[in-house]
C-alpha cells in the first residue's frame, strides 16, 4: 500500500510537482504520538503552523514523510512535536517537545529527493545543506552538488527515485 502511494507520487511528480522524502528516527514511547507539519520558505517552524498536519505512532522505527509541492520552492521547514495524543491535548502537552529542521532547496520540479534528519531530539533545530539533499543519482556521494559550480544533481541529471516508501504524505502549498 505504501509503495503504491509512493508510485502515485512519483507519477504525479512528472509534471510540475516535486517530492522530498524526509526520514526521521522517532523514539519508541508507549501511548504517545508525533505530529508532523511542513511549511515553505520563510516560515519559522518554531511558531504555530496553520499547515496540514499528520500524526504517527511512536514505534521506534524510522518514519518516511513524503512532502509534495506543486511548483518550485526554496527551503522546506519541518516541525515535529511529540504529544500525548494525536491532537496534542495530553496532560504533558502544555510544554512543547519540538524538533525543527530547515532543509535547503529540497524540491525540484518533477524530481524526488531524500533527506535523513536522524534521531528526534527535543528542543533542537537541524539545518540541512542543499548539497546534503540526496537525489537524481543512484550513486553514493559525499555531496549531491557538482564541485565546479555547486549545482545540485537534480538541476541537470535524470531523477533516480528513492527506495524508501512513504509512511506519511503531506502537501505543501506555495
Amino acid at each position: 500500500m505504501r509503495r503504491v502511494a509512493l508510485a502515485a507520487l512519483l507519477v504525479a511528480g512528472c509534471a510540475d510537482s516535486g517530492t522530498v522524502v524526509v526520514e526521521v528516527d522517532l523514539p519508541a514511547t508507549a501511548g504517545e504520538a508525533m505530529v508532523i507539519q511542513v511549511a515553505g520558505a520563510g516560515a519559522n517552524p518554531e511558531l504555530p503552523l496553520t499547515t496540514e498536519r499528520a500524526t504517527v505512532d511512536l514505534t521506534g522505527a524510522p518514519q518516511h514523510v513524503c512532502v509534495t509541492v506543486d511548483g518550485p520552492t526554496g527551503e522546506v521547514n519541518v516541525r515535529l512535536q511529540q504529544c500525548g495524543n494525536a491532537i496534542c491535548t495530553g496532560p504533558g502537552d502544555s510544554i512543547p517537545r519540538l524538533h525543527t529542521a530547515t532543509i535547503g532547496r529540497a524540491i525540484y520540479a518533477g524530481k524526488t529527493t531524500t533527506v535523513d534528519l536522524g534521531a528526534f531530539r527535543v528542543d533542537t533545530h537541524a539545518t540541512v545543506d542543499p548539497c546534503a539533499v540526496e537525489g537524481c543519482t543512484d550513486r553514493m556521494a559525499s555531496s549531491f552538488c557538482r564541485l565546479e559550480d555547486g549545482a545540485h544533481f537534480c538541476e541537470f541529471m535524470e531523477d533516480a527515485p528513492p527506495a524508501r516508501a512513504c509512511d506519511v504524505t503531506l502537501s505543501l502549498g506555495i
